[in-house]
Protein backbone atom coordinates (compact mmCIF):
# COMPACT_ATOMS: atom_id res chain seq x y z
CA UNK A 1 0.00 0.00 0.00
CA UNK A 2 2.71 2.51 1.00
CA UNK A 3 5.00 1.35 -1.80
CA UNK A 4 2.19 1.83 -4.32
CA UNK A 5 1.44 5.33 -3.02
CA UNK A 6 5.13 6.22 -3.10
CA UNK A 7 5.49 5.06 -6.71
CA UNK A 8 2.24 6.58 -8.00
CA UNK A 9 2.53 10.03 -6.42
CA UNK A 10 4.00 12.57 -8.88
CA UNK A 11 7.62 13.41 -8.08
CA UNK A 12 7.13 17.16 -8.21
CA UNK A 13 4.29 17.19 -5.68
CA UNK A 14 4.37 18.32 -2.08
CA UNK A 15 2.63 15.08 -1.14
CA UNK A 16 5.65 13.06 -2.32
CA UNK A 17 8.01 15.15 -0.20
CA UNK A 18 5.82 14.81 2.87
CA UNK A 19 5.39 11.06 2.28
CA UNK A 20 9.16 10.48 2.04
CA UNK A 21 9.73 12.62 5.13
CA UNK A 22 7.09 10.70 7.09
CA UNK A 23 8.49 7.31 6.05
CA UNK A 24 11.96 8.41 7.16
CA UNK A 25 10.75 9.80 10.47
CA UNK A 26 8.87 6.58 11.22
CA UNK A 27 12.12 4.69 10.76
CA UNK A 28 10.89 2.36 8.02
CA UNK A 29 12.71 3.97 5.10
CA UNK A 30 14.95 0.93 4.72
CA UNK A 31 11.91 -1.00 3.45
CA UNK A 32 11.47 1.53 0.64
CA UNK A 33 15.11 2.44 0.00
CA UNK A 34 15.01 1.93 -3.79
CA UNK A 35 11.73 3.77 -4.29
CA UNK A 36 12.88 6.70 -2.14
CA UNK A 37 16.21 6.90 -3.93
CA UNK A 38 14.55 6.94 -7.37
CA UNK A 39 12.03 9.55 -6.21
CA UNK A 40 14.71 11.80 -4.76
CA UNK A 41 16.75 11.49 -7.97
CA UNK A 42 13.68 12.46 -10.03
CA UNK A 43 12.95 15.39 -7.70
CA UNK A 44 16.56 16.54 -8.04
CA UNK A 45 16.44 16.25 -11.84
CA UNK A 46 13.17 18.19 -12.04
CA UNK A 47 14.64 20.82 -9.70
CA UNK A 48 17.55 21.32 -12.11
CA UNK A 49 15.30 21.61 -15.16
CA UNK A 50 12.92 24.18 -13.74
CA UNK A 51 13.45 26.89 -11.21
CA UNK A 52 10.70 25.90 -8.83
CA UNK A 53 9.70 29.09 -7.02
CA UNK A 54 7.48 27.87 -4.21
CA UNK A 55 5.71 30.37 -2.04
CA UNK A 56 5.71 27.93 0.85
CA UNK A 57 8.80 27.99 3.06
CA UNK A 58 7.94 24.53 4.42
CA UNK A 59 8.09 22.96 0.94
CA UNK A 60 11.35 24.71 0.07
CA UNK A 61 12.96 23.66 3.36
CA UNK A 62 11.70 20.07 3.11
CA UNK A 63 12.94 19.67 -0.48
CA UNK A 64 16.27 21.20 0.50
CA UNK A 65 16.71 18.83 3.45
CA UNK A 66 15.69 15.68 1.59
CA UNK A 67 17.94 16.41 -1.37
CA UNK A 68 20.94 17.34 0.78
CA UNK A 69 20.33 14.31 3.01
CA UNK A 70 20.61 12.03 -0.03
CA UNK A 71 23.87 13.71 -1.07
CA UNK A 72 22.58 15.94 -3.87
CA UNK A 73 23.88 19.48 -4.12
CA UNK A 74 21.17 22.10 -4.02
CA UNK A 75 21.86 25.78 -3.59
CA UNK A 76 20.71 27.51 -0.44
CA UNK A 77 19.85 30.54 -2.58
CA UNK A 78 16.13 29.86 -2.30
CA UNK A 79 16.28 30.82 1.35
CA UNK A 80 17.63 34.29 0.57
CA UNK A 81 14.26 35.26 -0.89
CA UNK A 82 12.60 34.46 2.42
CA UNK A 83 15.31 36.24 4.37
CA UNK A 84 14.77 39.39 2.33
CA UNK A 85 10.99 39.32 2.68
CA UNK A 86 10.87 38.60 6.38
CA UNK A 87 13.89 40.62 7.49
CA UNK A 88 11.89 43.79 7.26
CA UNK A 89 9.33 42.45 9.74
CA UNK A 90 11.34 40.19 12.00
CA UNK A 91 15.01 40.63 12.79
CA UNK A 92 14.96 37.42 14.84
CA UNK A 93 13.90 35.43 11.77
CA UNK A 94 16.69 37.09 9.80
CA UNK A 95 19.28 36.23 12.45
CA UNK A 96 18.14 32.62 12.60
CA UNK A 97 18.45 32.03 8.86
CA UNK A 98 21.73 33.90 8.64
CA UNK A 99 23.11 31.58 11.32
CA UNK A 100 21.58 28.54 9.58
CA UNK A 101 23.11 29.41 6.20
CA UNK A 102 26.49 30.16 7.71
CA UNK A 103 26.82 26.66 9.16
Amino acid sequence: MIRKTLVETPDNSTQKLVLIDTIQRLGVAYHFHNEIEVSIKNIFDSQLQSENNDDNLHVVALRFRLLRQQGHYISSGNFYIYIYIYSATSSLFFLFFTYFLAH
